[in-house]
């Protein structure tokens, strides 16, 4: 993934692991994960047959659900639209010159119509547009715009919604040069049946398949086992040290990484007071080095990190706690022990999540529904 493709590193903020690290509670180093990165072909093997997963059966879904007939994503190279990267294969560097995927639902029957004026098939997942002029050449500049009205006029769309919001940065993609084009191309006669897309994107993005849940599952295991032991008052109390924290960690090689520095910040821990991040620091980069007292009254936050077997994505949970007198008390209050999906909604594995849980809601015990 790109370092820009924001959707694909957080949304997912969220996602999955192919294996499972046994954490002890009881004391002792963690035992060594094996890691859980399969081969670059074999993530985007994965990948790719979640995205035509999520084509198939979450896209008309939400086309239906919201009234769109039409939906265009538009963009240019380097200047993508935040759902381009949920649309588009895991090998896709960047969108092409100009990419403009055009979706249009045909009815229950014959479904969503994937076309792309600009880029690839993405794996056989859209039918490619070429230049009517010359065999085979890339379709750019007004070809690409004389074609979209063609391909407009041709099906008659109710609606046709475009990616412009001013709540939702992940609805808002379209460009404002892009969309003086459109309107220019289309006249005003189609210009004045676009809609904005609003929360189709920001759903689209969003929403993961039943498939995808049992790995789910296994990536959040992973994250509240380590959460589980950093944050026990056998472990956080008056006297140890950012060291005697870190040193619980897996070590970088563990989850996929080559060194500690090249993973900083992925499991980590830091004050939190007068500003949000302060001393002191919790990482296995400084705290060997550099091991800091934890007091009473200390409140700090510990983050966890898991990468997912699609190679893009990962689990990541953090937690707040205040040190007490003989240990420490978790004070976080969002319920995020059963938490698989985050949009406009929050979603576990059975259903729809409720917005705030009980105070120290695990009491830094094995929860009973592990």
């Amino acid at each position: 993934m790109k370092d820009t493709c924001f959707e694909k590193k957080v949304l997912a903020a969220l996602l999955l692991a192919a294996t499972l690290l046994p954490v002890s509670l009881v004391g002792g180093d963690p035992p060594a994960a094996p890691n859980p990165l399969p081969p670059l072909r074999e993530q985007a093997k994965i990948q790719q047959e979640w995205l035509k997963a999520r084509l198939e059966r979450v896209l008309p879904r939400l086309m239906r659900r919201h009234g769109v007939a039409m939906w265009l994503v538009i963009q240019r190279e380097y200047n993508e639209d935040p759902a381009f990267w949920s649309l588009v294969s895991p090998t896709t560097f960047a969108a092409r010159r100009r990419t403009i995927h055009v979706f249009f639902d045909r009815g229950e029957e014959k479904g969503i119509e994937r076309l792309a004026l600009g880029g690839g098939s993405n794996g056989g997942l859209y039918t490619v547009y070429r230049d009517p002029e010359v065999e085979n050449r890339e379709l750019w500049g007004q070809g690409q715009w004389a074609l979209l009205r063609k391909l407009i006029e041709e099906r008659n769309p109710a609606t046709i919604a475009v990616d412009i919001s001013r709540t939702h940065a992940f609805s808002d993609g379209l460009s404002a040069g892009e969309r003086e084009a459109l309107e220019d191309a289309l006249g005003p006669k189609w210009s004045s049946r676009m809609v904005r897309a609003e929360n189709l994107p920001l759903e689209y993005i969003s929403i993961r398949v039943p498939e995808m849940m049992s790995t789910y599952r296994q990536m959040q295991e992973i994250v509240h086992n380590l959460i589980e032991r950093a944050f026990s008052s056998e472990v956080i109390k008056p006297g140890v040290t950012t060291a005697d924290v870190a040193k619980l960690w897996p070590k970088a090689q563990e989850f996929g990484f080559p060194n500690e520095e090249a993973c900083f910040a992925l499991q980590y821990g830091h004050g939190v007071g007068l500003a949000i991040w302060e001393k002191p620091v919790f990482s296995r980069l400084v705290s060997f080095d550099s091991p800091q007292v934890i007091e009473e009254g200390m409140v700090f936050a510990l983050e966890t990190f898991w990468p997912a077997s699609d190679g893009w994505s990962a689990a990541r949970i953090e937690e707040q706690l205040v040190v007490t007198k003989d240990g420490c008390e978790v004070i976080t209050r969002f319920p995020a022990e059963e938490l698989m999906i985050a949009g406009v909604k929050y979603y576990t594995a059975t259903g729809p999540l409720p917005g705030i849980r009980e105070t120290q809601s695990h009491k830094n015990v094995v929860s009973s529904n592990r």
